[in-house]
């Protein structure tokens, strides 16, 4: 999917690629959810392997979790791409993964 925003012509002024804004609105996440964010659902590594690499309790990475997607979701809908859910896997933010916090 593109997102475009018409320019005064009519014409799309400005193409970003709904990756591209997935990407960016990570990137504005603090650290410690980004983390969380990248090992999860990026690198498909399951809650055990984030808890060791991480080094922070399964609660904690869970939170870490939940919050992010809360962060995501805002920043998405500032990005237009609104309806967004976050929690599938991999880089597919429309679903609720189980196991995750919802």
């Amino acid at each position: 999917m593109v997102l475009g925003l018409l320019g005064p012509m009519g014409g799309v002024a400005v193409v970003m690629s709904r990756a591209s804004v997935i990407e960016r609105c990570i990137g504005q996440l603090p650290q410690s959810q980004r983390e969380v964010v990248d090992l999860f659902y990026l690198r498909e590594k399951p809650i055990s392997e984030v808890v060791a690499i991480v080094g922070a309790s399964e609660s904690t990475i869970k939170t870490r979790m939940f919050y992010a997607r809360c962060r995501m979701a805002k920043l998405l809908e500032q990005a237009e791409i609104g309806s967004a859910r976050l929690g599938s896997r991999p880089g597919n933010f429309s679903g609720v993964r189980s196991g995750s916090v919802s």
